[in-house]
């Protein structure tokens, strides 16, 4: 069983998906939570260090967007599977626990394969160990 951390509205999504997509994965209940403020999100994103062009451009749009759905439509539309990790790391911190969680949201929704759901999986992961280092500076 690989484990897959989910917050309850998550937990949801995951229960609707076809038992065989489900199978061989163990949900964990995400419990840490983070009180993010758009300030805090712009903050971050100023500090981010990314090389690729096509994340750079995607932060310099971010800090203008006035909403989290606007900046996850715009991660959407980018093919991520090219873009190094060390960069998607760094995205991935400068985002945030709440943006990560809409982005796991909107795929988890399109989820038909286990490919996928490693995908999905993989941000989930990410998103712990960011609210899990957040808890120890806060």
């Amino acid at each position: 069983m690989k484990n897959v951390y989910l917050t309850s509205a998550e937990q949801e999504v995951f229960n609707r998906l076809s038992e065989a997509v489900k199978d061989g994965w163990e949900v964990v209940q995400e419990e840490l939570t983070y009180a993010d403020t758009r300030e805090k999100q712009i903050m971050r994103l100023s500090l981010v260090r990314l090389h690729d062009p096509s994340l750079l451009s995607l932060r310099n749009k971010a800090l203008k967007m006035g909403s989290i759905s606007e900046v996850v439509s715009l991660i959407q539309a980018m093919d991520l599977s090219l873009i190094d990790e060390d960069d998607l790391a760094e995205l991935s911190f400068a985002l945030g626990p709440i943006m990560m969680s809409h982005l796991i949201t909107l795929l988890l929704v399109k989820v038909t394969s286990d490919t996928e759901m490693e995908g999905v999986t993989a941000l989930t992961v990410i998103r712990h160990a960011i609210l899990r280092s957040l808890q120890r500076v806060s």
